[in-house]
This record gives C-alpha cells, sequence and structure tokens, in this order.
C-alpha cells in the first residue's frame, strides 16, 4: 500500500511538474501575443492615419510645381487669396517666431521654431493684410475684401533642425490698408499640396511692416535754447507723418553735467558744438506711456486707444524727483534734476490731419529752480501706434527723434507772478538785501521820488523794489575756484552757509562736489549783514526800512547810498 502511494505520488508530482512547466509556456506565449498585438495595433493605426493624412493632402491645392513659390518669393497680389488645409493640431504648430516687425523694405532673416520638422516637406513663410487693419478701441472692424498673400521660402536650420528661416519680402501695403498682417507657415508635399501651419498660442499671429515716421514740422535738429528759470521760453510744436501706421509721441530726456572746470554762466547764446565739448552725459530718462494707451484685444490685434495724449512732468508722489542732499548731509529744498524734468508738458493728438500727419504735439517746458548750471537734451520722439510694446523695444529704428539742447544758465531768474524779492531770497537762505545788492537795476519804486525821498514802507509804497514779471534778475554773481580754494572756504569768505552755496550751484552738488574745480565759474550771493555792525536783527518778511537807499549823483546815475537812520523806522528819532 505505501509503495502504491508514493508511487502515485510521485506520478502526480510528475504530472504537477509538467503542469507548470505548461503554465509557464503558454505565460511566455501569452505574453509574446500581447506585444505581437500591441505591434499590430500601432501598425495599423499608423497605416489609417497616413491614410488619413494622405486623404487630407490629397484634397489640397495643388500648385507647388514651377511657379508656385516653392524655393522664392511669391506675391500673392497677382491672384485671388488660396485656401489652405489646416494643419490638424497633432501634427504641427510653430511655437515662437523672432520678431513680429520688419522694414517694409524687407529682407530681414526671421526665425520659427516648429514642433516638429517634416524634412521631406518644403517650408514657406506666409503674409496676408488683417482685413480689420489698426482700428480706435470699441469700434467694429470694418468690412473689407479678402486680401492677397506674400510668400517666402524658408529653409530648415541644421542642427538642431527644429526651425526655419525666411526672408520678409518687399512690402506695399494695397490702397487703404495699414502694413498689419496675419502670419503663418505653409507646408507643401512632393505633390504640391499645401496646408497651413499656424501658432501653438493662437489661431494667427499679427506682423507688422513698419517705417520710421518723418517730421514735418519741428524745431531745427540739434537747436539750443538758452532758459533762464521760471522763464517759460520753451514752447514748441512737432508733427511727424507715417503712411503705414499710426504713431504716438514720446519722450527723452538727458542731463548733460558740465565738466569739472566748465559752468554754465550768463544767457549770451552757446552752439551746440560747444555744448557738446563742455558737458558730459547723465542717465537717459524715456518716458513713453503714450504706447501704453493702445490696448491688446482678443483677436490678436490692438486698437487705437484715446487719441489725445498728456505728459505731465515731474511726476507727482514716490516717483516723483527727489531733494537733493548737501554735503554735510542736509537736504537742500532743491528738487533733483537727474530723475525728472520739471513743470514740462507733452500734449500730443493721434491722426491730427489725415493729409499731412498722423500725430500733432506741443513741447511745453518751464524750467524750474534746482535745474540750473545744466545743459539737457529733450527729444520729442515719433514712434509706431498699435505695435507691441515689447517688439518696439528692440526695434527702435522705427523711432524717429528730433532733438533740441537746452541750457540753463546759474546766477539768474526770471521773476514769476508769486515771487518777490523777499521769497527768491528766501529760497537760497539769504536776505533780500543781499539780494537786491547784486541787481543795480532795481530801482524802480512807486509813490516816492527816488531821486529826492528815501523809500519807506508805508501805505502806498513798496516794500520791496518793484520789479515786472517776466523780469531777468541775478541771483548772485560769478566766482572762478582758485587752486586753493574749498567750498567751505568759498563759503565761508562770502558769508554763506554751504546749503546755500550748494542750492544756488546745483551743477556742484551732483556727485562731483568733493573733486577739485580748479577754474570753474560759480555762483555767489554775498552777505552784507554778516560785516556790518549793526545790532542783529530778525528777518521779517515785510520789513519796514531799507538799509540803503537810491540818490542820483551829479550825471544822473543812480547810486546806492547807506541810510543814516536805518535801522529805525520812519518817524522815529533819528539814529545817533
Amino acid at each position: 500500500f505505501m509503495m502504491a502511494v508514493g508511487t502515485a505520488a510521485s506520478e502526480r508530482r510528475g504530472e504537477l511538474g509538467d503542469e507548470v512547466a505548461m503554465m509557464g509556456r503558454k505565460k511566455l506565449c501569452v505574453r509574446a501575443s500581447v506585444q505581437i498585438v500591441v505591434f499590430l495595433f500601432s501598425f495599423v493605426s499608423a497605416i489609417s492615419a497616413n491614410s488619413q493624412l494622405a486623404s487630407e493632402i490629397g484634397t489640397g491645392i495643388h500648385g507647388a510645381g514651377p511657379g508656385s513659390g516653392v524655393g522664392e518669393e511669391t506675391q500673392g497680389s497677382k491672384g485671388p487669396a488660396r485656401s489652405l488645409l489646416q494643419m490638424p493640431e497633432r501634427q504641427e504648430k510653430f511655437t515662437l517666431l523672432s520678431s513680429v516687425v520688419a522694414h517694409t523694405d524687407g529682407n530681414e532673416l526671421i526665425r520659427v521654431n516648429v514642433e516638429t520638422i517634416i524634412p521631406q516637406f518644403s517650408y514657406q513663410c506666409a503674409w496676408k493684410p488683417d482685413s480689420t487693419g489698426y482700428r480706435s478701441c470699441g469700434t467694429p472692424a470694418p468690412a473689407a475684401e479678402a486680401a492677397n498673400e506674400t510668400r517666402s521660402s524658408a529653409t530648415i536650420v541644421s542642427p538642431p533642425a527644429t526651425a526655419v528661416e525666411c526672408r520678409t519680402p518687399t512690402w506695399s501695403s494695397p490702397e487703404g490698408w495699414y502694413a498689419i498682417t496675419d502670419f503663418y507657415l505653409v507646408l507643401t508635399d512632393g505633390n504640391g499640396n499645401e496646408f497651413k501651419i499656424s501658432p501653438a498660442w493662437l489661431n494667427m499671429t499679427k506682423f507688422y511692416f513698419l517705417e520710421p515716421p518723418e517730421f514735418v514740422k519741428s524745431p531745427p535738429e540739434n537747436s539750443v535754447y538758452v532758459q533762464g528759470v521760471d522763464c517759460a521760453g520753451i514752447d514748441l510744436d512737432f508733427e511727424a507723418a507715417l503712411d503705414v501706421a499710426p504713431a504716438r509721441f514720446i519722450l527723452e530726456y538727458t542731463p548733460l553735467i558740465p565738466r569739472r572746470s566748465e559752468s554754465f554762466v550768463g544767457v549770451d547764446p552757446i552752439s551746440y558744438d560747444e555744448v557738446q565739448r563742455r558737458t558730459d552725459p547723465m542717465q537717459l530718462q524715456r518716458f513713453d506711456e503714450a504706447l501704453d494707451l493702445d490696448p491688446y484685444m482678443d483677436d490678436g490685434t490692438y486698437c487705437i486707444g484715446p487719441k489725445t495724449s498728456t505728459l505731465q512732468l515731474p511726476y507727482q508722489g514716490s516717483d516723483g524727483p527727489q531733494m537733493k542732499v548737501s554735503k554735510s548731509g542736509d537736504t537742500l529744498n532743491v528738487m533733483d534734476n537727474v530723475q525728472q524734468p520739471s513743470s514740462l508738458s507733452l500734449e500730443s493728438v493721434t491722426d491730427c490731419n489725415t493729409t499731412t500727419s498722423t500725430v500733432c504735439g506741443r513741447l511745453n517746458w518751464n524750467v524750474s529752480r534746482g535745474w540750473e548750471g545744466y545743459a539737457y537734451e529733450v527729444c520729442v520722439v515719433a514712434a509706431p501706434a498699435g505695435v507691441p510694446p515689447w517688439a518696439l523695444e528692440d526695434n527702435r529704428r522705427f523711432f524717429t527723434r528730433n532733438c533740441i539742447y537746452v541750457v540753463v544758465p546759474k546766477c539768474s531768474k526770471c521773476v514769476s507772478p508769486s515771487d518777490s524779492l523777499y521769497t527768491i531770497a528766501k529760497n537760497y537762505g539769504k536776505s533780500w538785501l543781499d539780494l537786491w545788492s547784486v541787481n543795480i537795476d532795481l530801482i524802480n519804486t512807486t509813490k516816492a521820488n527816488p531821486s529826492t525821498d528815501e523809500t519807506w514802507n508805508t501805505v502806498g509804497d513798496l516794500a520791496y523794489p518793484f520789479v515786472e514779471q517776466g523780469t531777468t534778475i541775478r541771483t548772485g554773481s560769478p566766482y572762478r575756484i582758485r587752486p586753493q580754494d574749498s567750498l567751505f572756504d568759498v563759503s565761508r569768505r562770502f558769508g554763506m552757509e554751504l546749503t546755500s552755496f550748494l542750492a544756488l550751484n546745483p551743477d556742484v552738488v551732483s556727485g562731483n562736489q568733493d573733486l577739485s574745480m580748479t577754474g570753474k565759474m560759480v555762483c555767489i550771493l554775498a552777505s552784507g549783514s554778516k560785516y556790518d555792525n549793526c545790532p542783529a536783527q530778525v528777518e521779517d518778511p515785510n520789513p519796514l526800512y531799507f538799509e540803503e537807499v537810491i540818490r542820483y549823483d551829479e550825471r544822473g546815475v543812480p547810486v546806492k547810498v547807506p541810510n543814516d537812520r536805518y535801522p529805525l523806522p520812519p518817524n522815529s528819532a533819528r539814529a545817533p
């Protein structure tokens, strides 16, 4: 019995071993079968896809033979616009265009990154005028007939064989059209079947053919204006024309600091070459907010926003100019002229005159205190409107600049409606008498005869000599720095605080105050009260007396003479 059982068990183990072996062989067969099925499925799918693509291509528009445009530039204006097959989205898209602007003269190289290159097919770049063109925001796109496309042959870039390059055509916009186009690629197989490759981010991408605008009205290039503080003498008109696009005006501003031993003192005319020789440029500031008026729309175009643009400088708030700091660390009551112009406005209108101009503007600059002693390059720049600002940033060749130069001399100022000798002198930490002492022509008074009478602050009289609005007065006297001079020594010698000296000389406080300035002309306003023997008096905004009076000598020349009753007011006993 045991032998029978053992024999049966042995036979059963053998059967089990055979079953295990058979199961292993079945698993291998199943795994192999699955792989074969996957392979066959992929093969059949590929054949199906190729059949579908062949069917799509087979229904395409033929014409890639001689003269079709493959390998050469073709002008679509010679025939009607052609309908192209749209490349299935899973097949191919282009992902990057090196530039979306080009000159109308053409022959500029652009690169297009493509997701998948098909070497057996040929590529062309195509441009088709946009049927909507530029339009004002909120205005429906005008109805227009389909325009013809223009093509340029493209070559595959190898390596890495993931991009094509082509050259832009010479562009001539159809009548009534701006040079804004739809850009796409055209793929052609060996049988002449064509279909379109669109960008991955939109159905179409906009491409702009541009030219630099031309000024039709402006001051002569590089004109130089000598402009005193508060004199409001810069008031200039500009007009520019651009046929292929609307245009806007923006502003560029560059302070020109006098070199170490150079200065601008006085109002004598000066040439452009002289300005260039005597100055060094500082940081250029560009104010191009007008370009941001044209918003981006869902169809990939920019509409023309408000046609009227006004730039007012300096900006208010945290973006405005900061106060200057003196050598001793004290803050001066003077704005920093490097950051922005003062009291400057640029008003412009797009499409102001459709027959001669596409943008008109007026520049007005009333230079403020703190800008003295410098020259400034101020450029009105005509730029295409309705074009992506990021595209123009790298293509400043489409900007046209018209620049003027403004020299603001030290030691002089125009009297504004809110000015008096007291307020002007106070800005520099000085007495109005100090200011009067450097202006010998300030002799005009009212209700008194200056040839015989002393001038008092009685009813009907003026507390200060009468100064006509707009009159240019001196705010100090020029002094040339000697080799042994320091700023502190010069200030002390003439009875001035250092902050007062620097306020009169903004070109000194801007980074070069510790350098040797031998030969440089500076402006000083001496303080007579520092040297007189009179008791200390508190400066009053409306003084009751004058320290000096005007007399006329035998030749009729006005002469300032000491007032023997100073510092007592009128109707008081005479001083001993």
